[in-house]
C-alpha cells in the first residue's frame, strides 16, 4: 500500500475527505475537521493490524500523532518482520548444514556404539 492509498484508508476511518489529509496531518487534532474518539482509536488499531499486517497496540497509537507517523510505524514493522524472516532462513540453513555434517560424520564410522 503506497502513501496515497494509506491516506485514503485513514481518511475513511476518520470519515473525512482524503484530500483534506496529508502525511503531516495530526489525526488526533481536537478540532471538528478530524473527529477523534475511542472508536476511532480502535478502528486505527484494527486497520494497522488487519490491513497493514503489523502488530499495533494502544501504546503504539499513543506514540503516533500524524498520518505519517502511522505510515512510518508500518514501514519499520514490515522491515523488522523481513529481518526476522531472513534470520529464520539463516538459522534453517545453518541447522540443515549442521545436520548434514553430523550425518556424514556418523556414516563415516566416527561414532561407534558400544
Amino acid at each position: 500500500m503506497d502513501e496515497r492509498r494509506f491516506i485514503e484508508e485513514v481518511a475513511d476511518i476518520l470519515e473525512v475527505d482524503p484530500k483534506s489529509l496529508s502525511m503531516e496531518s495530526d489525526f488526533r487534532a481536537q478540532d471538528e475537521s478530524l473527529p477523534w474518539s475511542s472508536l476511532t482509536a480502535f478502528s486505527l488499531i484494527v486497520f494497522m493490524e488487519d490491513r497493514c499486517g503489523v502488530p499495533f497496540s494502544i501504546d503504539d497509537l499513543g506514540r503516533c500523532n500524524t498520518v505519517g507517523d502511522l505510515f512510518a510505524f508500518r514501514e519499520r514493522e514490515r522491515e523488522r518482520e523481513r529481518e526476522r524472516e531472513r534470520e529464520r532462513e539463516r538459522f534453517s540453513r545453518d541447522l540443515t548444514a549442521a545436520a548434514a555434517f553430523l550425518l556424514a560424520w556418523l556414516r563415516g564410522g566416527h561414532a561407534r556404539l558400544a
